[in-house]
């Protein structure tokens, strides 16, 4: 296996989202939620091998001085993660595992990988354990559908309910949603369910992150940084 990626000051290549311009400049909220709300700028050498543990590659834009994290996105279906991880495990700040997605009916799908918890349960180092949260069905990004359930304030509210309930049970750090092929509507309603997360979230010392592709219009990261307390630029 190659080197695990470290900080420092370049933007990153990614596996799964196809490339896109990268953004200048990242933005910060004026008020600090308890993790600095920032966009962060997160660097890191790549080797080949790596996309057994990392299921894609982020570009974060540190702003404000805070500190960058080394972000390992963790991916249960594929083989050798587990043993990647354990090997590489304390150059991480961050574990991000796809252990959450939206069902059918909008609501909350919960899975666990057991070899991913025993290699955290017997490291010297703990990293944030912050579950991904997507809208990906039999491969498919259902943006239609997230769409639907964010823009429901019932349904946005159970689907909160619901991902606070698995993280108490879990102890998780936190959750990071990575919504892909969202329509316009669908780009606005991500920022008031990420900001109805922050609120439950927030007063457990949990954290929000969402993530964003770089060179499209219709996000703003700053709007985002405004009510998460991470944005993970996707390139």
């Amino acid at each position: 296996m190659g080197e695990l990626p470290l900080a420092s000051s370049d933007f990153l290549r990614s596996h799964r989202p196809p490339p896109a311009a990268k953004l200048p400049l990242g933005f910060e909220r004026q008020a600090p939620f308890p993790l600095k709300t920032q966009v962060s700028r997160i660097s890191q050498r790549i080797s080949r091998n790596l996309d057994q543990l990392f299921g894609r590659h982020t570009a974060m834009a540190a702003h404000g001085g805070g500190q960058a994290l080394s972000v390992g996105f963790y991916t249960s279906w594929t083989d050798g993660s587990a043993e990647t991880l354990r090997r590489h495990i304390d150059q991480l700040d961050w574990v991000a595992p796809t252990l959450f997605s939206l069902g059918q009916n909008g609501n909350l799908v919960v899975t666990d990988d057991a070899p991913m918890r025993r290699v955290l349960v017997s490291a010297l180092h703990h990293p944030l354990v912050v579950p991904v949260l997507q809208n990906a069905a039999n491969a498919n990004w259902d943006g239609a559908g997230a769409t639907t359930v964010m823009a429901s304030p019932a349904r946005r509210a159970a689907l909160v309910n619901q991902i606070d309930a698995a993280l108490d049970k879990s102890g998780d750090g936190g959750v990071m949603i990575d919504f892909e092929n969202l329509p316009k509507p669908g780009v606005a309603a991500l920022r008031g369910f990420v900001a109805d997360l922050h609120a439950r979230l927030a007063p457990k010392h949990r954290v929000v992150a969402v993530t964003m592709p770089l060179g499209d219009a219709d996000w703003s990261a700053k709007r985002l940084a405004e009510v998460a307390d991470k944005v993970v630029l996707m390139a």
